[in-house]
């Protein structure tokens, strides 16, 4: 099996994302109403929708690109690690 190139992984997480940014934008319209209570305008709501799929597309590429290459173990291993030095950092106590 071949490694993905950098431009194959965002291609496949920009498509993943775009799929899901027509779903939620659908999604956000009829649950926010009924969740919260809150009444957006269809602006509000693509813009919402909009920021969140920048940080999935965001979030896709650079997972692809820690899983790719490397072992599933190494990544997982990898980010691990990261969220303990989050957890045990005074300033994400929320953790």
């Amino acid at each position: 099996m071949t490694a993905q190139s950098r431009l194959d992984s965002f291609m496949e997480a920009l498509t993943n994302t775009l799929i899901g940014l027509i779903v939620s934008t659908i999604a956000n319209f009829f649950v926010i109403p009924l969740v919260l209570g809150v009444h957006m305008t269809h602006g509000q709501n693509i813009v919402l929708a909009l920021i969140f799929t920048v940080i999935s597309i965001a979030r896709s590429y650079i997972l692809r690109r820690a899983f790719n290459g490397r072992s599933v173990w190494l990544s997982v291993k990898l980010g691990a690690s990261f969220y303990w030095m989050l957890a045990r950092s005074k300033r994400y106590r929320f953790l």
